[in-house]
């Protein structure tokens, strides 16, 4: 081991090197005293070189128990408080400097939110991506912009608020929103994958020419939303709140409407295509008058199963 390794060790454990060199000196001092007999006679034998004689060391031996408790008093006691004084200083700072990286990149994204440039857009992003891996899931940031962009595994959560959010011709793949307040938001022209919206204030949305199959809107407040020409396959509405949504041209093959508030029926009908769409009863029967074109689920008599589309 060079002494640069040796060095490194001692300074990232001094308090076991301490008391390291406490036993290894409790050993030898304690040990010599106990066997002083034997010691004196063979490794010590009763010879005089002046001051150097068996009183003098038995003396030391007596010099050397006091060293010794200063030694696990002062030494390890005091000296391993003070490493424990000094570790918590620098976590401190360590902590202070992390938050206040998190200020710089939160002010960062609201100073430039607006600001649409691909490589700002970009940084913005990157910020988002690095709070988040300092565990950071509320954001607090209106008319953020970042168009063109690919985002993917982020959470947004614990009353974030995102309002008039903009990812136009852009992609997102595995985010999740809880409760996060994101009314006059846009995905226009966008791609979205594996989305989650679960208790979002979601009025005036957009989704006009964009592709979200599979994504989940659940126990949202979608009213006045526009999804024009979306494709939304398979896409879940639970219970969410659906007043004066415009579906004019949208794809909503096997999509679920099961609990969905105030949802018109003749806004659904609209849709270029609802084959097999998931929805009450009641509201079905009116759908079929409407759209005699749709192929709807076929509903068995047992319990209340979820419908299943026919062959």
């Amino acid at each position: 081991m060079s002494k640069k390794s040796i060095a490194q060790k001692i300074q990232e454990h001094p308090i076991i090197i301490m008391i390291a060199i406490g036993f290894f000196a409790s050993v030898v001092v304690i040990g010599t005293t106990a066997n002083w007999d034997f010691v004196s006679a063979n490794v010590f034998p009763s010879t005089t070189l002046g001051l150097y004689n068996k009183s003098f060391w038995e003396n030391i031996l007596v010099e050397a128990h006091g060293f010794l408790l200063d030694f696990i008093m002062f030494g390890v006691l005091v000296f391993g408080l003070d490493s424990r004084r000094i570790s918590r200083e620098k976590n401190q700072k360590a902590a202070n400097r992390q938050q206040q990286e998190k200020d710089r990149m939160n002010e960062e994204l609201s100073d430039f939110s607006a600001l649409d440039m691909p490589e700002v857009n970009l940084k913005k992003i990157g910020n988002i991506k690095r709070l988040q891996r300092l565990g950071v899931e509320y954001f607090n940031v209106t008319q953020l912009t970042i168009n063109g962009c690919n985002i993917k595994d982020l959470v947004f959560s614990s009353k974030s608020c995102l309002i008039g959010l903009q990812l136009q011709d852009g992609h997102m793949n595995n985010i999740k929103f809880d409760d996060v307040a994101m009314r006059s938001s846009f995905f226009t022209k966008s791609t979205i994958r594996s989305c989650r919206w679960n208790k979002c204030d979601l009025r005036r949305m957009s989704l006009k020419d964009s592709k979200a199959k599979g994504s989940k809107f659940i126990e949202c407040n979608m009213a006045n939303a526009d999804l024009r020409n979306a494709d939304l396959t398979g896409v879940q509405f639970k219970n969410s709140s659906m007043e004066n949504i415009k579906f004019d041209g949208a794809i909503l093959n096997r999509a679920d409407f099961r609990g969905a508030k105030n949802l018109n029926v003749c806004d659904l009908a609209s849709a270029k295509s609802i084959d097999y769409i998931v929805i009450d009863m009641e509201l079905l029967e009116k759908l079929k008058e409407l759209r005699p074109d749709m192929k709807a689920p076929e509903f068995r008599p047992l319990g209340n199963r979820t419908p299943t589309p026919t062959a």
